[in-house]
């Protein structure tokens, strides 16, 4: 999960803290994260963890299926 969220939003797993694994899945889920918003609401989190669990069943398949 963590190397997926890594690659997509562009940071390395080995130096993602907790908050900004929990800012990357806001961020799938819609949150812009400028200077001025506040903390990303349970709603924006939930649409980024699903948009994450995509991503990760796709990864999932992609390593099992041999094309």
């Amino acid at each position: 999960m963590l190397a997926v969220l890594a690659q997509r939003s562009g940071h390395s797993p080995a130096t993602m803290t907790l908050g900004t694994f929990w800012t990357e899945v806001a961020r799938l889920g819609g949150y812009l994260a400028r200077r001025r918003d506040g903390p990303p609401g349970w709603r924006t989190i939930w649409k980024g963890w699903l948009s994450l669990q995509t991503l990760l069943e796709g990864a999932h398949l992609a390593l099992h299926l041999h094309l």
